[in-house]
């Protein structure tokens, strides 16, 4: 019923933390599709010693993660899918798929958890949990919102009918994606609860190298805009000076554009404009650039 999709890049050191975390599940209708992305550590043989039924491994040469998480779900059994990162894990309750499934089993196209565990390099650990009400809402009013770790596990024709991750974006190859998906208006639910761990210690930057902060900082705008430019259509007044926010604060940054955005917010709301630009820039840009 569920296929689990990790993408991993040179993860020998935390790829069997993932694959227990879903092989402990008492919920027994599952695979795991792994996709290894050109590693060149021992990871296709921790795999294959485990020569379990339930795995499904595929070498690919080195191409990002956002395609080797989209080569995953063309391999993908199952009708509903979800991904998870090859350092993470899901939280030790073994019922975490069952109530999934069940829960898929009353019209749900997506399934998510309201909460979960972080772990910070330094072993410190905090719970968060969503306190969203619309998604389709929260991520299509910021460009910077994201749904979050808690696994969504997403029917798969939504998926592919949503076009899939962005693999032309260095950088937010899911900023599109998941718009998209909300746009397509699934039927969405949110288990309360505990199911996923996100260990900050790397994050699963699959075959991602090293940038600088000029650079990462033109691949963050890149993104955005080229979403933005995507989107442009489906988003309303409100959402569109926001988009235009971001932009502008990320313009000034790079010190290029800033005449085009100014221009465009400067013929909607004025005051409306700037209360928000102050915001996005104290309070978000730092966060990520």
């Amino acid at each position: 019923m569920i296929s689990i999709v990790i993408a991993t890049y040179n993860r020998e050191k935390t790829i069997l933390r993932a694959i227990y975390s879903i092989l402990n599940q008492k919920f027994d209708a599952y695979e795991i599709v792994i996709v290894d992305d050109g590693s060149k550590d021992n990871t296709k043989q921790i795999i294959e010693n485990l020569n379990n039924e339930k795995i499904k491994y595929f070498y690919i040469e080195n191409s990002g993660a956002g395609n080797a998480k989209n080569y995953g779900v063309m391999q993908c059994s199952y009708p509903y899918i979800f991904t998870l990162d090859s350092d993470d894990e899901l939280y030790p309750d073994d019922s975490i798929l069952e109530n999934i499934a069940k829960t898929l089993m009353d019209g749900f196209d997506i399934v998510s958890y309201s909460n979960i565990i972080k772990i910070f390099p330094n072993g410190q650990t905090v719970e968060t949990m969503s306190k969203v009400k619309s998604m389709k809402d929260y991520i299509l009013n910021y460009p910077l919102n994201y749904p979050g770790k808690p696994p969504y596990v997403v029917k798969k024709s939504l998926y592919l009918k949503a076009g899939g991750l962005n693999t032309d974006e260095k950088w937010g190859e899911a900023i599109l994606f998941w718009r998209e998906l909300f746009l397509l208006n699934p039927k969405y639910k949110m288990i309360d609860g505990i199911a996923y761990i996100y260990h900050l210690e790397g994050n699963d930057n699959v075959s991602k190298g090293c940038v600088s902060k000029d650079k990462r900082i033109d691949m963050v705008y890149n993104s955005i805009f080229n979403a933005y430019n995507r989107l442009f259509e489906k988003l309303d007044k409100n959402q569109k000076i926001n988009w235009e926010i971001v932009l502008l604060g990320i313009s000034l940054i790079r010190k290029k554009n800033i005449k085009f955005f100014v221009n465009r917010l400067l013929e909607r709301n004025k005051l409306l404009c700037f209360k928000g630009f102050s915001y996005i820039l104290c309070k978000r840009l730092k966060k990520y650039l």
